[in-house]
């Protein structure tokens, strides 16, 4: 496994790691009414909510570029002479 894979997967859980942080560190959560909820919250919860949003904004991006990182280096592996290979497939559109 190559170091752009391990980056998705840990990409991957840091969405639920800070919706763990934003709902459960304090008291109060209410799972009938989550946005409530989630809308009250102030100081590090708040961020860690805002945080959550966000990682779930950039995985998409960030997964595909990774995936097309590593598919130029395993392109680059396979013909030997990966210098100028990947230095040609990271030029092209």
């Amino acid at each position: 496994m190559t170091w752009s894979y391990v980056c998705v997967l840990l990409a991957g859980f840091m969405p639920l790691l800070f919706t763990g942080y934003a709902k459960f560190t304090g008291p109060g959560f209410n799972n009938r009414r989550p946005r409530d909820f989630l809308a009250g919250l102030e100081g590090a919860r708040q961020r860690a909510n805002a945080a959550q949003q966000n990682s779930f904004e950039a995985f998409p991006l960030f997964a595909a570029s990774a995936r097309r990182y590593c598919g130029k280096k395993v392109i680059a592996r396979t013909h030997g002479d990966s210098r100028s290979i990947t230095a040609s497939a990271l030029r092209k559109p």
